[in-house]
């Protein structure tokens, strides 16, 4: 019987992670040059705001300004989103694998053998913590 009251549990965790992980089918470098085109875009409409908004203004016209700003400021929150997301998976398949080398290292490996076994995948921890950190170079 508990099995029973499970298996809809585990499809709605299933249904779940799937819709998480299809909702973008972007690249990193795509996602990264989506960000890039966000940001672009967010300058120039700050920028038009900025050289519209004078003594002759309306109300309406400083409020159609900042719901620009507004829509261009959501669009480039969302493509950084999708950026740090791409660096927090690669950082997490990196820290995976090197986790997996050091738990499947033989035990009659020598300690600078076993140093040169995780090298690659420490080096790859490093990358990828490195680009997780850095800022967005567009």
């Amino acid at each position: 019987m508990q099995t029973i009251k499970t298996l809809p549990v585990l499809g709605a965790v299933a249904l779940l992670a799937i819709s998480l992980t299809g909702c973008s089918t972007a690249t990193p470098v795509e996602n990264a040059d989506a960000a890039c085109d966000a940001y672009s875009s967010f300058v120039g409409v700050v920028a038009e705001a900025k050289s519209s908004i004078d003594a002759s203004s309306s109300i309406g016209d400083i409020a159609a300004a900042r719901d620009d700003i507004k829509a261009e400021y959501a669009a480039l929150n969302e493509s950084l989103a999708d950026v740090t997301t791409d660096r927090q998976i690669a950082l997490e398949a990196a820290w995976g694998e090197l986790d997996n080398t050091i738990a499947e290292l033989d035990d009659t490996l020598t300690v600078p053998e076993a140093i040169q076994a995780v090298q690659g995948s420490v080096a790859d921890v490093e990358s990828a913590q490195e680009a997780l950190a850095a800022d967005l170079t567009c």
